[in-house]
């Protein structure tokens, strides 16, 4: 049984909760409708089909080393930065080398050139007022609930759990102890380190429990629109994330061209073939049906094959 599968079909709702559009117009062919609302620019290295962090640790870091040098970060940096007399060059994401993330360097000031802590400065945009490093989080336990964590019936329950995975990643996938305070969280320093010292190493094992059910055997993927999220280990650069009426989650799909598209159907149909579910942060609840509505997209038939 394919664990990450029955945990996410539970949770979310994609294509909203009305029934699902489908027709079998004939053998081997399912046609409905739905949204190609997405396109995956960039994918990440396979994790192990084995959970365990230890196998994986050099595949997680480039995932986040990956997103900290997308054009979705670097789009965000250019928005915040003046622009009275600047011109930004085009950030080349597409030319990079991330097969293999760089160690971090530890020195007496701290950690210098975490991804982790780049991610944490960094707006995601498509969910409000999340970082880019709350979202890869979000994405890494397909946003689930970590349960009773320390202090999880205090004020302070809003941060406890970044602060719980941020200790997961530093301790198991960055390799060192170190926790970088932030002001303007509503936490005190002694307050965010109370809450790092809470986290037990039995909590640690459960955070690596989740996020090894979660994304085992899966590929990480930025998309054009700089979303994130995890589809199969046979997704591609150039699938398409569509989102079908009725559907829990979003599906990869690919489109199909010259004779392998020709289905006889509706000459406006798109014929495709399935990859596999997938996990997009901000496209989980809905979102996409919403865009409809609002005109930012549009609604299509496909042809899957």
């Amino acid at each position: 049984m394919n664990l990450s599968r029955a945990f996410m079909r539970r949770r979310f709702a994609a294509g909203g909760k009305g029934p699902a559009e489908a027709a079998f117009p004939r053998q081997n062919l399912l046609r409905t409708s739905g949204i190609l609302y997405d396109t995956i620019t960039h994918l990440g290295k396979p994790s192990s089909d084995t959970a365990g962090w230890q196998h994986d640790r050099a595949c997680f870091r480039q995932w986040c080393f990956m997103l900290a040098n997308s054009n979705a970060v670097y789009r965000a940096y250019c928005d915040c930065l003046p622009r009275v007399g600047v011109v930004h060059p085009q950030h080349a994401f597409h030319k990079m080398d991330l097969g293999e993330a760089p160690d971090i360097v530890c020195s007496s000031e701290g950690i210098q050139g975490s991804f982790w802590a780049v991610l944490d400065t960094i707006p995601y945009g498509h969910m409000p007022n999340e970082s880019l490093q709350t979202a890869f989080q979000k994405t890494m336990t397909a946003n689930a609930s970590f349960g009773n964590t320390p202090f999880h019936n205090t004020d302070l329950a809003p941060f406890v759990e970044g602060v719980a995975f941020t200790k997961f990643w530093n301790t198991y996938i960055e390799g060192h102890n170190a926790a970088i305070f932030r002001e303007g969280r509503g936490l005190t320093e002694d307050a965010f380190r109370g809450l790092i010292n809470s986290v037990s190493q039995a909590y640690l094992t459960h955070i690596n429990t989740l996020v090894s059910t979660v994304v085992n055997g899966k590929r990480f993927f930025v998309t054009e629109k700089g979303y994130i999220g995890w589809g199969p280990k046979s997704a591609e650069v150039g699938d398409s994330v569509s989102v079908l009426p009725g559907a829990s989650v979003p599906f990869l799909v690919r489109k199909l061209i010259g004779e392998m598209a020709r289905t006889g159907e509706d000459g406006d149909a798109v014929d495709c073939t399935l990859v596999g579910e997938a996990y997009v942060h901000g496209l989980m609840n809905g979102e996409a049906l919403a865009a409809v509505e609002r005109g930012v997209v549009s609604e299509q038939t496909i042809v899957i094959h």
